[in-house]
């Protein structure tokens, strides 16, 4: 069972690659081979891993073990040993990826390519408490994303293990479409307003 998942950013965005570029940019976007942005798949399962388990906390349910998988019981085998979960996470990718990587590979002129337009530079500087100004040599420049909507895969793989299966297709439905509710941002800056997502499931 296969699910399309939805991302359309509100805001400017930075998924980091914990990089700089010399003294223009503290803060690199992670871009993919043909230098376009995206969304790994391992930060939007944590995201969703994190969601189910508010969600079993609040309803007293136990879907996030089995679905992101868990470490097995230190008293039958080794700390480092896991049970493997049964949801897969594909990267996030523009909508219009094929088409921009066509159109930029056909002009060859820089200022007629579209990918560069993709990207923005944002300034911020940390506040001196006693002053109210800015401290000093706390300047930081970070590559962003303008708003974008982005897709990919969520598959549901279960295990020929399974003795029974804790939850149907259809609840599996509406679980991930309340966790995707859940998650409203996503990436760095959250509290400068960056990274406001709407999430989206559709079987």
């Amino acid at each position: 069972m296969s699910y399309l998942l939805t991302a359309e950013f509100l805001t400017y965005w930075h998924i980091g690659t914990g990089r700089g570029s010399g003294q223009n940019l503290d803060a690199l976007v992670e871009k993919d081979a043909h230098g376009l942005p995206y969304v790994p798949g391992k930060t939007i399962k944590g995201l969703f891993r994190d969601a189910f388990y508010k969600m079993d906390h609040w309803q007293s349910t136990q879907y996030t073990d089995f679905l992101f998988g868990a470490r097995t019981a230190e008293d039958k085998h080794t700390r480092d040993e896991t049970t493997p979960g049964r949801l897969r996470f594909s990267n996030l990718n523009l909508i219009e990826r094929d088409y921009l990587i066509q159109h930029d590979n056909q002009d060859d002129k820089y200022e007629g390519k579209l990918i560069p337009h993709l990207f923005q530079t944002q300034a911020s500087t940390a506040i001196d408490e006693k002053t109210g100004s800015a401290k000093e040599k706390s300047l930081r420049m970070i590559e962003v994303v303008v708003p974008a909507n982005l897709e990919g895969d969520i598959e549901y793989l279960p295990s020929i293990h399974d003795k029974e299966q804790p939850v149907s297709l259809d609840d599996l439905t509406k679980l991930l479409e309340q966790a995707a509710s859940l998650i409203t941002h996503i990436g760095a800056n959250k509290n400068r307003g960056m990274g406001r997502v709407r999430l989206e499931v559709k079987a």
